[in-house]
């Protein structure tokens, strides 16, 4: 691909396995962001305060809106060059995700990627009684964002505490946050049908590698919900097998809708970026899509 001279914002699905902040860097190498000198045409892109407005504007930069976790694949939202002003129009755009949770075993990380810290029996868990607690959760609640992640206490964010394992300064971290819906997808019974040639799998302990629960029996639910912004979808799953009398971990997570950008719909794959002519149809109908939506809520 030849250098990409282009201001506007378009949405990419991120594969799971790839923090948001190293997908960007892969973004700008195969658009070839960093070789760009030369400046472009006219460039004009709603805005959260107005609408700007900029001749020859020389900077190719790449950002994105609302960073999702390593293990989540999904909508992200990327501003390039002077698009990059529009991402902030995003910060209380509603966000839709799709998610699993396996019960039964805690993580550090309150997701698969972490170490198992707490074990609880979950024999009495039903489809029935997942509903029964899942309404509870809708409106404005409060939560504890994961102390992996990156939410700043005392200027840190709260992952160098806890890579570090130092002591998290004793501030309260919880904040309200918006779920405007909650659904159960599902509640799924696992069981693995091993011969004996195969063997007897070693029981589960603490400090074990959440990935190991994947090669056991277990229980799992999926829940679909529709949240406002700085809600840590890890922090609700936790959350809600607590109120079940046990714990749990989110194990697959995906970002199915950010704004009007919905996932399947309008949003790219990382391999559609080698298709220099299809990434400019779509960001030309994004940056279009971006100005009706704002436009209208202004109105």
């Amino acid at each position: 691909m030849s250098k990409f001279q282009v201001h506007g914002i378009f949405a990419l699905n991120k594969p799971p396995g790839i923090t948001s902040a190293r997908l960007v860097d892969k973004v700008k190498k195969i658009l070839k962001l960093d070789e760009i000198q030369k400046p472009v045409e006219e460039f004009s892109i709603n805005t959260n305060r107005n609408k700007y407005k900029r001749k020859n504007a020389p900077a190719w930069k790449l950002g994105h809106a609302g960073t999702l976790d390593p293990q989540a694949k999904g909508v992200m939202i990327l501003g390039i060059g002077q698009g990059c002003k529009a991402l902030s129009s995003y910060l209380k755009t509603p966000k839709k995700y799709e998610a699993e949770v396996i019960l039964g075993y805690s993580t550090n990380t309150l997701d698969i990627d972490g170490e198992i810290d707490e074990i609880v029996p979950n024999t009495s868990i039903s489809e029935d009684s997942i509903k029964s607690k899942l309404h509870s959760f809708i409106g404005n609640i409060k939560q504890t964002p994961p102390k992996f992640s990156a939410l700043k206490v005392n200027g840190k964010p709260l992952y160098h505490y806890a890579y570090k394992d130092v002591p998290i300064p004793d501030v309260d971290k919880s904040r309200f946050v918006d779920i405007y819906s909650l659904t159960l997808d599902y509640f799924k019974d696992i069981k693995h049908n091993r011969s004996s040639a195969e063997g007897i799998l070693k029981s589960l302990e603490i400090g074990d590698q959440a990935k190991l629960v994947l090669e056991h029996d277990y229980h799992c639910f999926g829940f679909s919900t529709t949240c406002g912004r700085g809600t840590y979808i890890r922090s609700l799953g936790k959350d809600i097998c607590t109120s079940l009398g046990t714990t749990g971990f989110i194990s697959k997570l995906s970002r199915t809708q950010y704004g009007p950008f919905i996932l399947g719909n309008n949003v790219l794959d990382l391999e559609d970026l080698s298709d220099t002519e299809k990434v400019l149809d779509v960001i030309n109908y994004s940056v279009l899509l971006h100005n009706k939506t704002f436009e209208s809520q202004s109105s």
